[in-house]
């Protein structure tokens, strides 16, 4: 099952709209051999999941573990990937606001399931965006501020298991 289709041929849609908005965009970041990425099946980006959220994607908006298509019971989130680096110092801006909304989406969906996500720096630039991070919170998305350390894999049930070093020095394994 992939989550999005790179064989899938353009095609025209005139569209009627309302409003336009420009997205400026940013650089993708393939994380190949970083955390698992393109080694164990059930790790995938940020781009991946948007793909799968989508109502119009190949899932129909649903996720799914791309290993067994079972519905996940423990989802990570780990930010500042390819960022926040000594060769890229920033933050793209983005990557946290998008996990809180997918957090929140996956929750929706998953209502048993834990949502943690993993980060350095919780960035919400507005106020608006902080009142979201907060809403996330009370919806029982854990929040763990940590590097992940180690990340390995169940050869049979393809789980994942993640070491995080949480900042102030403790370790959490999930």
């Amino acid at each position: 099952m992939d989550a999005i289709d790179f064989s899938q041929l353009p095609t025209d849609v005139n569209v009627k709209v309302g409003s336009v908005i420009i997205a400026t965009g940013w650089d993708i970041h393939e994380p190949y051999g970083e955390y698992g990425y393109g080694e164990f099946e059930n790790v995938i980006t940020q781009v991946q999941l948007e793909r799968m959220l989508a109502p119009n994607g190949p899932l129909e908006g649903h996720m799914r573990r791309l290993s067994d298509t079972k519905k996940p019971k423990e989802i990570i989130f780990i930010q500042c990937v390819g960022s926040r680096e000594t060769e890229r110092t920033y933050c793209s801006g983005v990557c946290c606001m998008l996990a809180l909304k997918n957090g929140r989406l996956l929750l929706e969906e998953f209502p048993d399931a834990n949502i943690t996500i993993c980060y350095i720096d919780i960035r919400t630039p507005e106020k608006e965006f902080e009142e979201y991070y907060e809403r996330a919170k009370d919806a029982e998305i854990r929040m763990i501020r940590g590097k992940v350390g180690e990340i390995s894999e169940d050869p049979e049930t393809k789980n994942v298991k993640v070491r995080v070093y949480r900042a102030f020095f403790s370790i959490i394994a999930l």
